[in-house]
């Protein structure tokens, strides 16, 4: 569960910082028939066709190789999907009725199109095949502001920022992140499940 005093900032920093280096690093060259087909393969034994043929697009300038990183490749503990050569494949997910859903899909593929095994926590897709439910995103930003005020979360002294997010490192949903300021740049946040409104976690973060 996150640390009480942990900054929402810094949460977010952690969540997605293997999306912004997999945008800002790399071979940005055409990714090979076979990856894409490898990556749509894999996205829809998740979400399934109809998802991802209305929701999901391609997008190839974000999209490379991503080179074997020596350091991991000699950790014997690094998952094989950082010890391998791969293509990193980015998606953009957006639903139109629900402008709130604007975010990147990171899916990792073998350079011979195939699979890896343990994939990471950051890549952004719930598996709506089994859990129908992780797809619905009934709770908007409304809806999730007034659950944290019956949470009880302080007014604060400046108004709320409500983010919505992929919660992948411990609770693999999406959700939405209520954040107050406090005086002495402290403040306190709650993540909210964006599919059924439960209270995931609540903490405090401490300005820098």
């Amino acid at each position: 569960m996150w640390s009480a005093r942990f900054s929402i900032a810094a949460m977010l920093v952690i969540l997605l910082v293997p999306a912004a280096h997999a945008v800002a690093s790399g071979s940005h060259s055409a990714i090979p028939p076979e990856v894409l087909a490898g990556a749509r393969e894999y996205v829809v034994s998740k979400v399934g066709e109809e998802f991802f043929d209305s929701w999901l697009t391609l997008s190839p300038e974000f999209s490379r190789l991503e080179p074997v990183d020596e350091r991991n490749a000699s950790q014997p503990t690094c998952p094989d999907w950082l010890k391998s050569p791969r293509y990193v494949v980015i998606y953009h997910f957006r639903i139109p009725e629900m402008p709130f859903v604007d975010e990147l899909v990171i899916v990792n593929i073998r350079e011979s199109g195939g699979w890896f095994e343990g994939v990471p926590h950051n890549e952004g897709l719930p598996n709506c095949l089994l859990q129908p439910e992780e797809c619905e995103f009934v709770v908007d930003e409304d809806d999730a502001i007034a659950i944290a005020e019956d949470e009880g979360l302080p007014l604060g002294i400046e108004p709320w920022s409500a983010t919505f997010l992929w919660a992948g490192r411990e609770f693999h949903t999406y959700a939405w992140s209520i954040q107050n300021t406090c005086e002495g740049g402290r403040g306190e946040w709650v993540m909210i499940d964006a599919n059924d409104g439960a209270v995931l976690a609540r903490g405090e973060w401490l300005g820098l």
